[in-house]
């Protein structure tokens, strides 16, 4: 993770232009929180449950003498690892970050990291859409839910570690099936009611 990091540092400077302060906090966020807990760990050995006990561990007590680090701080933790992560592929490891091994779809030129982010809101925008594609993840979760998929399946689908992130983050779409829950237990109740008779 050490030398993705440092690669993303030195091309993130290159690719557009940035306030020295924003490098300053790139720099301290990857020297004070990543690298000393990441930094050795081999990037294909990432995974979202590492992540989620990376960030649980910054929540809890990832700022000064073990106090909890402010929400914004893991927001900016987040932001670079995910960036540093999409630069990175395990065909263009050896490359620098923002290429990847696939193309454009003329074939000419390497993908750049948000490609595909930028395409859908090119798209989006010329058919009047209001609508980021990390939407259509969110869609998916909740289609599937309504769908009467379960939990773990829709978890898995949507990338998280386990259920519990899936839940916390989804629970509230789950109304509809909790009206019908109801009314099926309601009906279990008055069909025993009346055999009792």
């Amino acid at each position: 993770m050490a030398e993705l990091l440092d690669r993303w540092f030195e091309w993130r400077q290159g690719v557009r232009p940035i306030s020295p302060r924003t490098v300053d906090n790139y720099r301290r966020d990857m020297d004070w929180f990543i690298l000393p807990v990441l930094g050795k760990l081999s990037v294909a050995r990432l995974d979202a449950a590492t992540l989620d006990r990376f960030y649980a561990q910054l929540r809890k007590q990832g700022g000064q003498n073990g106090r909890p680090l402010a929400p914004s701080t893991v927001r900016e933790v987040h932001a670079i690892l995910f960036e540093a992560a999409r630069s990175w592929s395990p065909e263009a490891s050896s490359t620098s970050p923002g290429s990847r091994s696939s193309t454009t779809p003329d074939g000419q030129a390497p993908i750049r990291p948000d490609y595909m982010t930028h395409r859908f809101t090119v798209l989006a925008k010329h058919l009047n859409v209001a609508c980021r594609l990390h939407d259509l993840r969110h869609f998916m979760v909740i289609q599937l839910v309504a769908g009467g998929v379960d939990w773990r399946t829709v978890s898995g689908r949507a990338g998280h570690a386990d259920g519990h992130m899936t839940l916390g983050t989804y629970a509230h779409f789950q109304q509809a099936q909790d009206r019908q829950a109801a009314e099926f237990m309601d009906r279990l109740f008055v069909t025993a009611g009346r055999n009792s008779r």
